[in-house]
């Protein structure tokens, strides 16, 4: 019960903050980006949902675990057209997304209902182990290179203060960003590790899906 009353705040949390950013006199570039990655994570909470109410097509250990494939793309756009203050969306920057659609795709044409990615079983010696190894390989490459590129990102701004912009505005947008920043890659961490400890002792030490829903 607790876990499902979890969810559904989640879910209403996500959707309501994505309409706050919405209803504002004038939505930015990066407040749309911002959107989109709620609506994302509002998605994810729906899918478990929809899973717990047995209306979900999809495995949902995979849909679940697909997902945090754009928060690492999200954090970066987001990031950089906050600090650029471009007011077009370059097309090509969906490109950050095709590995997404890769996995997808991929898993949709050849691996579903055959493959599980149940953290507890992640290691499990069967004939599916080194896709989940590419797959987890995958997953938290691009959320570290994201995770540096956004650093970098950060960095080149802190240089830029003082020169290209209004020093005082600057600062607030950096430290709101060093916040999102640094917040996106402690619960990442902990992600990793509390999903290694489960998948590497084949048992739920530490309940990762309370965790990651929090």
């Amino acid at each position: 019960m607790l876990k499902e009353s979890i969810l559904y705040i989640g879910f209403a949390q996500s959707v309501f903050a994505a309409v706050v950013i919405g209803t504002k006199r004038s939505v930015s570039v990066s407040d749309k980006i911002l959107i989109m990655c709620l609506l994302t994570i509002a998605f994810r909470f729906m899918v478990k949902v929809l899973y717990q109410e047995q209306l979900w097509f999809l495995n949902s250990d995979f849909s679940v675990s697909v997902i945090p494939l754009t928060f690492g793309p999200y954090l970066y756009l987001y990031t950089t057209y906050l600090v650029e203050g471009r007011t077009k969306f370059k097309p090509f920057h969906f490109l950050h997304f095709a590995p997404l659609v890769t996995v997808v795709a991929l898993y949709l044409l050849f691996f579903k209902s055959v493959i599980s990615f149940n953290v507890v079983k992640y290691f499990e010696n069967d004939s599916y182990l080194a896709v989940r190894i590419i797959f987890g390989l995958l997953l938290y490459s691009s959320i570290l290179i994201y995770t540096v590129l956004t650093f970098v990102k950060l960095r080149e701004f802190r240089r830029q203060l003082g020169t290209e912009y209004s020093y005082n505005s600057g600062k607030l947008r950096l430290n709101w960003l060093n916040f999102i920043a640094l917040l996106f890659s402690l619960i990442f961490t902990s992600y990793l590790i509390i999903g290694g400890i489960n998948a590497l002792s084949f048992t739920e030490v530490i309940d990762l899906e309370s965790f990651s829903h929090v």
